[in-house]
């Protein structure tokens, strides 16, 4: 991870996303609303760091858990987005405690072949991509 703070004139030097437990080939960096630093992680854990990335922790995510991608929805709440590695479908779940537990899996897709891209919440809508 590298940051920018001029709007990418230019760049700090590099640091590590988590040290352990990421893929190092997709890492989804999501900032939340008071400035923590989110990414979840290849071992069904959620890193988070309040210091742009100098320290990170960890909360347990679920299990059975690949291509994860987090948000946070317009009411404070979290959701992610998972490919389920038994079934390969896709579920949600959410949080309404900053990760400390989650709500049961919801199906969301089944019969994808594909992973997923990418989410993002804009007033209310949710615009989900996957390949």
């Amino acid at each position: 991870m590298r940051i920018s703070t001029d709007y990418g004139l230019s760049w700090g030097p590099e640091k590590p996303v988590a040290t352990t437990g990421v893929n190092e080939n997709y890492v989804y960096l999501y900032l939340t609303k008071n400035g923590t630093l989110l990414t979840p992680g290849n071992t069904n854990l959620l890193y988070f760091s309040s210091d742009w990335g100098e320290t990170w922790s960890n909360k347990p995510l679920g299990s059975n858990m690949a291509w994860t991608v987090i948000m946070e929805l317009d009411n404070g709440d979290f959701m992610v987005i998972y490919k389920n590695t038994t079934n390969n479908y896709i579920y949600f779940k959410k949080s309404s405690d900053f990760g400390a537990s989650w709500s049961s899996p919801t199906l969301f897709l089944n019969g994808i072949n594909g992973d997923i891209g990418a989410a993002i919440v804009v007033n209310g809508a949710i615009y989900f991509t996957y390949i």
